[in-house]
């Protein structure tokens, strides 16, 4: 958890003020940072570039069955996750793009945007409180 912690305050870009609580980001040799913000970033001498994403899943993994959780799951099952979850709780589409980073809605759509379970069983409720209203209407 630390390390997400001090991606979250994202260290200086160059060794000039670099404070002692990112000492760590520079111990091997680094003297900038690469900021792209990247969430699985390196620390030491490539600071700031990406992490190899076998290395992140397997630490993940350890820290999934550690914390008795399915072992399966990847950081993009969470990515999943977390955009379905944004859907649900009913977060604009431009909303959830600019968290994905997406730059296209087409993309958002196309790949996350499934239609969630509780969702379904809403639109059928609003469907069957329209058809009924309309059966009404016609009767009076």
């Amino acid at each position: 958890m630390s390390f997400f912690r001090w991606h979250k305050n994202a260290p200086p870009r160059n060794s000039s003020d670099k404070p002692g609580v990112y000492s760590n980001v520079y111990s091997k040799g680094c003297t900038s940072y690469h900021d792209q913000g990247f969430i699985f970033a390196r620390v030491g001498k490539f600071a700031g570039y990406p992490q190899v994403i076998k290395m992140v899943e397997l630490r993940m993994k350890r820290l999934l069955k550690l914390a008795g959780l399915n072992p399966d799951l990847t950081p993009h099952s969470l990515r999943h996750t977390h955009t379905s979850l944004l859907a649900e709780a009913e977060a604009t589409l431009e909303q959830i793009m600019q968290r994905l980073g997406h730059a296209n809605d087409e993309i958002t759509r196309r790949i996350y945007l499934h239609i969630t379970k509780p969702k379904r069983k809403e639109a059928a409720q609003k469907f069957s409180e329209l058809m009924r209203a309309s059966k009404k209407s016609d009767q009076s």
